[in-house]
C-alpha cells in the first residue's frame, strides 16, 4: 500500500471517528463522555492493518478535541479556553488508547478472539480510567459505581468492535467467494471452448502433413519424370486435386478455429504495425518452450541495437522462428543460440548463430534446394522434406526483398544472416 493511500485511509478513519464520537452520553452526569466512535475506530484499525495506530489514533484525538471545541463556541456561550480545558482530556483518552493497543500488539490478536477482545477492553478501559483522573471525576463519582461502569463499557464497546469487524470479514469472503465460483465457470467454459478449437487444430496439422507429403512427392515424381503418359498425367491431376481438397479443408477448420478463438479470447484491437521489443519478446517465449519440449540444455538469448516498428511482422517471425528451430534441432544436447539484430545503413541484419553440427561445406551450396535435408531420425526412421529452409528463402527474398546466406563451422558456430530494407520491413512498402 503506497503513502498516499494510506494518508487517504487514516483521513477517512479521523473523519468517521470524529463524527460518531458526537454520538454519546454522559454517564456521570460531568463532561466525561461513552461514545460510539470508540467502536468505530476499533473496527477500521482491524481492518486496515498498514494504516500506523500511534498516528491515527493520535490525529482522531486532536480532531475531536478541535470538533467539539468549535461545536461548543459557536453558540458564544462558554469561554474558549473553558472549552479547551473541557475536551482537551478526550484527545489524551484517544492517545492513551492508541498507545495500550500498540504495547499489546492489538492487530497480532486478530486471529484469537477471546485475547482480541481482552486487548481492546483493556485499552478502552485504561484510556477511560486515564481520563476520569485527568478530568478529576474519582473524586464526585463513588468508585464502586466508576469502576463497573467504565469495565462494563469496554467489554460492551470492545466485543461490539469485535462483532462487527468479523460480519465485514465474513461479508467479503461471501462476495469473494461469489465472485471466485463465477470465474471458475468462466474457466471451465473457456477450457472446454479451447479443447474444442485444439481438436480442429490437431485435425489440421495431420490434413497438413498429409498435403505436404503429397505435394513433396509430386515434385520429386515431376522433377524425375521427362515425359508422362496420359494415363499419368490423369492420375496428377487427381492427386492435385486432393491436394486442394486438403488445402480447402485445412482452410474451413483455421477458419472455424479463428472464430472459436476469438469468442474465447476478446479482441484487444490489432494493428498493422509491431513494436521489435514486442515481436522479440513473443520469439522468446515461444522459443524457450520449444527448449523446454525437447529436453535440451540451450542457452538462447536475443540481442537487439535498439527498437524499431515491424510492419511485415508475420512473415519475419516465420522466417526467424524456422531459423531458431532448426539451431535448436542441430544441437545434440547441450550449446547455445543467438539472435543478434543490428542496422546496417538502409538495412537490418539478422543473424542467428548456433554451435550445434552445423552443415558440411560440400552441402551448403545445396542448402536452400527444395528436397535437400540433412535431418534424419534413426528412432523412427523418418526423413525430413526439405521444405524449410526453401521456404525461408522464398519467405525472404518475395515478401521481405530481402537476402539470406549462411557460413558453418560444425561443431563451433553455424550463422545464418538475413538482410532486410528497412524501407521493407518498417513502412511495408513493397506495393502489396
Amino acid at each position: 500500500m503506497g503513502l498516499k493511500k494510506k494518508n487517504d485511509i487514516m483521513f477517512v478513519i479521523v473523519i468517521a471517528t470524529t463524527i460518531l464520537g458526537q454520538v454519546y452520553a454522559k454517564p456521570f452526569g460531568t463532561d466525561f463522555r461513552i461514545s460510539i466512535g470508540i467502536i468505530a475506530l476499533s473496527v477500521l484499525l482491524l481492518r486496515f492493518e498498514k494504516v500506523s495506530i500511534i498516528w491515527t489514533c493520535g490525529l482522531t484525538g486532536f480532531s475531536i478535541f478541535l470538533f467539539r471545541v468549535i461545536l461548543d463556541y459557536l453558540p458564544q456561550t462558554i469561554d474558549i479556553w473553558d472549552l479547551i480545558l473541557v475536551h482537551f482530556p478526550a484527545a489524551l483518552f484517544y492517545i492513551f488508547f492508541g498507545m495500550i493497543l500498540t504495547l499489546l500488539k492489538f492487530r497480532e490478536t486478530v486471529s484469537k478472539p477471546v485475547v482480541c477482545l481482552l486487548v481492546i477492553a483493556i485499552a478502552d478501559v485504561s484510556a477511560n480510567t486515564f481520563e476520569l483522573i485527568i478530568r478529576g471525576d474519582f473524586r464526585a463519582i463513588e468508585p464502586e459505581i466508576m469502576s463497573v461502569s467504565v469495565v462494563l463499557t469496554g467489554v460492551i464497546r470492545a466485543t461490539i468492535s469485535y462483532i462487527l469487524y468479523l460480519s465485514e470479514k465474513f461479508y467479503t469472503l461471501l462476495i469473494i467467494g461469489k465472485e471466485q465460483r463465477e470465474k471458475y465457470k468462466e474457466f471451465v467454459m473457456m477450457r472446454a471452448n479451447i479443447k474444442s478449437e485444439i481438436f480442429f487444430m490437431q485435425k489440421s496439422m495431420d490434413d497438413i502433413e498429409d498435403s505436404m507429403k503429397e505435394s513433396f512427392a509430386l515434385y520429386r515424381l515431376l522433377n524425375t519424370e521427362d515425359t508422362l503418359s496420359q494415363k499419368e498425367i490423369k492420375m496428377l491431376k487427381y492427386r492435385i486435386l486432393g491436394i486442394s481438397k486438403g488445402i480447402h479443408e485445412i482452410k474451413k477448420d483455421y477458419s472455424r478455429i479463428i472464430t472459436g478463438m476469438g469468442n474465447v479470447v476478446p479482441d484487444v484491437g490489432f494493428t498493422k504495425y509491431k513494436n521489435s521489443d514486442e515481436i522479440f519478446e513473443i520469439l522468446k517465449d515461444v522459443t524457450e518452450k520449444y527448449i523446454v519440449k525437447t529436453g535440451k540444455d540451450i542457452d538462447f538469448n536475443i540481442d537487439v541495437d535498439h527498437e524499431f516498428p515491424i510492419f511485415y511482422y508475420s512473415p519475419l517471425l516465420s522466417v526467424l522462428n524456422n531459423l531458431i528451430i532448426n539451431a535448436i534441432d542441430a544441437i545434440e544436447s547441450k550449446g547455445w543460440v543467438m539472435l543478434r539484430v543490428d542496422d546496417q545503413e538502409d538495412k537490418i541484419r539478422f543473424r542467428v548463430s548456433d554451435n550445434g553440427s552445423g552443415i558440411k561445406e560440400k552441402n551448403l551450396e545445396a542448402i536452400f534446394t527444395p528436397g535437400f535435408s540433412t535431418k534424419f531420425d534413426p528412432s523412427t526412421g523418418k526423413m525430413s522434406t526439405g521444405i524449410g529452409l526453401t521456404h525461408v528463402k522464398h519467405i525472404v527474398e518475395r515478401s521481405l526483398e530481402g537476402s539470406i546466406s549462411i557460413e558453418s563451422m560444425p561443431y563451433k558456430m553455424t550463422r545464418f544472416t538475413v538482410l532486410v530494407s528497412k524501407k521493407i520491413l518498417c513502412v511495408g512498402d513493397n506495393n502489396e
